[in-house]
Formats: C-alpha cells, sequence, structure tokens
C-alpha cells in the first residue's frame, strides 16, 4: 500500500481537497445574490463529492504517469523511486494511471453534463483540456525547460473546473486561478534540479510572492487579508532561509514546505473575499500536511 501511495504522492492529495473547497466558496462569494443553485440538496452533495473523487483520481493518474513517463530518466539517475527500486512493474504503473485519468474525466464529465445539460459539451471539453494537459506535462517536462508552467496550468484547471461544477466561473475565480498557477509554477520551477539539490532558476522564487499582489486587488479593503497575506509571506521566507539558504541546503524540503502551504495558499483566495473561518480551515490542514509528509514522500 505505501508503495502506491508513494507513486501519487498522496500526501499532497488534501491540497487538491483545499483547491475545490477556495476555488466553490470564492466563486459563490463572487456570484453573492446571483448564485442560482442547481437541484436537489442530494444533486449538491453528489456534485461536491464527484467533484472532489474526480480531480483526486486526475491528480493521482498524473503522478503515476509521472513515474511512469519518467522511469529509465529515475534508473540511469538512480532517483529512489518505486520503479526503478523494483517495487513495482512500470506497466502496472501505466495501467493504473491511464485507467485513474479515465475515470476521473468520466465522472467529473457526466455528473456536470447531469446537472447542466444545456452547457455539457462546455465541461465536457474543460475536464478533457486538464487530462490533456496531465499528459502533455508528463511528456514534456524533462525536455522541455519552462514546463513548470504546464504543471502550473494543470492547478489552474482544478480551481476552474471545481467552480464551473459547484457555482460559476468569475472574473474572481479566473484572477485566483491565475494565482495559484503562479505559485505552482514557481515549486515546479524550484523542484526541476531537487535530485541534485540544487535551484538553478533563482528568478522563478519570485512567483511564489506575485498572488499575494495579485488577490490584493480583491483584498484590499479587508484587513484580516492584510494579517493573513503577511503571516503566508514571513512562512515562505522562513522556509526558503532555513532550507535554500543555511548549510546544508536542503532542496527536497524546501519544495515539501511549498507543496505544504497550498491550503495557506487557498485560506489567501478565502480571506480575499473576507471569508474568515474558511479560510481558517484551510490553515488546518496547512498544519497536517508535514505529518503526511513525514509518512508518504511528497515530491
Amino acid at each position: 500500500m505505501h508503495t502506491w501511495l508513494t507513486l501519487g504522492r498522496a500526501s499532497n492529495l488534501p491540497s487538491v481537497w483545499s483547491n475545490v473547497f477556495a476555488a466553490a466558496l470564492v466563486a459563490q462569494a463572487s456570484l453573492g445574490s446571483e448564485m442560482v443553485r442547481t437541484g436537489s440538496l442530494s444533486l449538491q452533495v453528489l456534485l461536491w463529492g464527484g467533484c472532489l473523487i474526480s480531480l483526486s483520481l486526475m491528480y493521482l493518474a498524473g503522478m503515476f504517469l509521472n513515474d511512469a513517463f519518467d522511469a529509465r530518466w529515475d534508473r540511469r539517475h538512480e532517483n529512489a523511486r518505486p520503479i526503478p527500486e523494483g517495487k513495482v512493474s512500470v506497466g502496472a504503473v501505466w495501467l493504473n494511471g491511464v485507467m485513474m485519468l479515465l475515470l476521473g474525466v468520466g465522472i467529473a464529465g457526466t455528473l456536470y453534463q447531469h446537472a447542466f445539460p444545456e452547457r455539457a459539451s462546455l465541461g465536457w471539453l474543460m475536464v478533457l483540456c486538464l487530462a490533456l494537459l496531465i499528459l502533455l506535462y508528463n511528456l514534456v517536462h524533462k525536455r522541455f525547460r519552462h514546463s513548470a508552467v504546464l504543471m502550473g496550468g494543470c492547478r489552474l484547471g482544478v480551481y476552474l473546473i471545481a467552480a464551473m461544477m459547484l457555482a460559476g466561473i468569475t472574473p474572481e475565480i479566473v484572477l485566483a486561478a491565475v494565482a495559484l498557477c503562479l505559485y505552482i509554477s514557481g515549486i515546479t520551477y524550484a523542484a526541476r534540479e531537487e535530485q541534485f539539490n540544487r535551484v538553478s532558476q533563482w528568478w522563478s522564487l519570485g512567483l511564489l510572492f506575485i498572488p499575494v499582489f495579485l488577490l490584493g486587488t480583491l483584498g484590499y479593503a479587508f484587513p484580516y487579508f492584510w494579517l493573513y497575506a503577511g503571516l503566508l509571506s514571513l512562512y515562505l521566507l522562513f522556509v526558503l532561509k532555513r532550507c535554500l539558504f543555511s548549510t546544508p541546503r536542503n532542496v527536497r524540503a524546501f519544495i515539501g514546505g511549498l507543496l505544504a502551504a497550498v491550503p495557506l495558499l487557498d485560506g489567501l483566495m478565502l480571506a480575499s473575499m473576507n471569508l474568515v473561518l474558511p479560510s481558517l480551515c484551510c490553515v488546518a490542514l496547512f498544519f497536517m500536511m508535514p505529518r503526511l509528509q513525514k509518512w508518504v514522500q511528497a515530491t
């Protein structure tokens, strides 16, 4: 079981759930009185559950396929992953990855079609675009220097799909999705040379802080937003100093600390709409992440 959890980087799954939670609530808050709930309570529960399950499956599929695509590279560079260590066959990883991706696409597309039959084609298009982006990233990320933007685009897709299924796509949710895309791109740039414990593209670390300024255009009137933004920035600076500007340097711990902070960024999105209690729920999830990373490797 631990091998499969490691393949899926399952310790990062709560960050997908916080993405869904934040995207839905930000979209609902920005719609305000225009928010129209479709169908019964049971349909709403089905949409929430289906959204969480489908996007979790697509995340896990992406992680499995990452190991499958990288199997030869990992063997050559003695990367301590389950396939080169002989814990699982590359064929089994391919099979499970493809099946989870298809299942995730099928669940999300079918549920959206059931809830919004008049816009079914939009739902299928969005979900298929995310699936193609996942495949494209895994195909080119070792060869294309700026493939980190594709990874950021995958999380942008999570935000847009969650908002589409559970509320509606608004300018505010698009801005929040772009902020998340920049943050994830920054992490992915930094992680490109994690195996060699170095970071060459130092400029990319600036991407981690841009979301604060972007979201400031939404939350500038709320004191709570600036308090939250200040604390998040201090955390990022702390991780930066502890892992990259100390001896010995520890790039893996740096990436783990940034991934653990994804729920904190979701909380910042919520704080920009002055949704205090929901943002604190994301903070609670953040405190779980390092413990999960001790059990299952995050990268």
